[in-house]
Parts: C-alpha cells; sequence; structure tokens
C-alpha cells in the first residue's frame, strides 16, 4: 500500500457516504485490507456475500451500504 493512501480525498468523501468521521473510515479500511490478506490471501472477495465482507469492520451501518460506498469510490472493483 502506497505509504499516502490514507490522505486520498476519497477517504473523505467515503467517510461522509457512511456518516462517519475520516479517522474511523481509516481504521475500517486498515481492518478490511489486514482481513483481506488472510482471507482470502489472493485478495478475491468478490465470491463473499456483503455482510461476511463487512464484518471484520465491525461497521454499524448496513453491510450493503459499506460494499455500496466502497464500490463507488473505487476502493473495491467488479
Amino acid at each position: 500500500m502506497k505509504h499516502d493512501a490514507f490522505d486520498h480525498p476519497k477517504f473523505d468523501r467515503a467517510a461522509a457516504d457512511l456518516g462517519i468521521p475520516v479517522a474511523y473510515f481509516r481504521g475500517v479500511m486498515a481492518t478490511l485490507w489486514n482481513a483481506t490478506q488472510a482471507h482470502p490471501p489472493a485478495g478475491d472477495i468478490g465470491r463473499e456475500n456483503d455482510a461476511d465482507i463487512a464484518w471484520p469492520a465491525a461497521l454499524p451501518a448496513d453491510p450493503e451500504l459499506l460494499i455500496a460506498t466502497l464500490l463507488k469510490h473505487e476502493f473495491l472493483d467488479v
């Protein structure tokens, strides 16, 4: 991961869409990136359902909202 990845403006936009502070969203992303390194190691999380993808982040938002936001701001691709 790039050393300045957390400073990209899309973090602010995604956090706003989710209604959470950007610092919280940075933690969500760090947790998701760590989880996908271990499960599955190839990073192909698309075979999982939205709730299983969102689970490591422990975000109180609806899992579908999180996935839609990650797609919208290009943290995930299809």
